[in-house]
């Protein structure tokens, strides 16, 4: 307790307490100078906002954008019916493809497709043998039943078709009955 009662004096406590007090007023000066430099600071960005707030710097500044914007949907526009086009091209290209592979265009130049009785194509002549129903289907999509028959000479063909009966003007009394059954219910 000798020592440190000794370092306790009343001399020595108001010397600590003076370098204490200094030490507080030099902080106390530090942060009301930084909280001073801050507040400027923010007070100069505000004013900088401020001065972009006019009226007429804030039109121009909205022209500006608006052209921008308008000149982006134009060029937009044009990408975008360019896109349509390329589109609509590769899409009547294949549109045209699929045609030109279809039957039916086959068949207007000419050709005939042969059926056998399952309907399936028939694609071989061998595939006919005698005595088997086929039938043939031509570019307006009629189809004539026929029978292979075989030649002399072991050659198979269809024998001619029958020509189509002329059916009478006058209706029959059944037709008339039916007709008239129809009405009834």
């Amino acid at each position: 307790f000798g020592e440190t009662g000794l370092r306790l004096s009343p001399a020595s406590l108001d010397t600590l307490l003076r370098e204490k007090r200094a030490d507080l007023r030099h902080a106390a000066s530090r942060g009301d100078y930084a909280f001073e430099t801050a507040v400027a600071r923010r007070r100069q960005r505000l004013d900088r906002m401020g001065a972009d707030l006019r009226p007429h710097v804030v039109a121009a500044k909205s022209l500006a954008a608006r052209n921008r914007l308008d000149g982006l949907a134009a060029r937009f526009e044009q990408a975008f019916g360019a896109l349509q086009e390329r589109r609509r091209m590769a899409l009547g290209a294949a549109s045209r493809m699929a045609l030109s592979l279809s039957p039916l265009q086959v068949l207007q130049r000419g050709y005939a497709i042969i059926r056998d009785g399952g309907d399936n194509p028939v694609t071989r002549a061998e595939a006919l043998v005698p005595g088997m129903a086929f039938e043939v289907e031509f570019a307006d999509r009629r189809r004539r039943s026929a029978i292979a028959v075989e030649t002399g000479d072991g050659a198979v063909k269809a024998p001619p078709a029958k020509k189509p009966r002329r059916e009478s003007k006058r209706a029959s009394t059944a037709e008339l009955l039916k007709a008239d059954q129809g009405r009834l219910l």
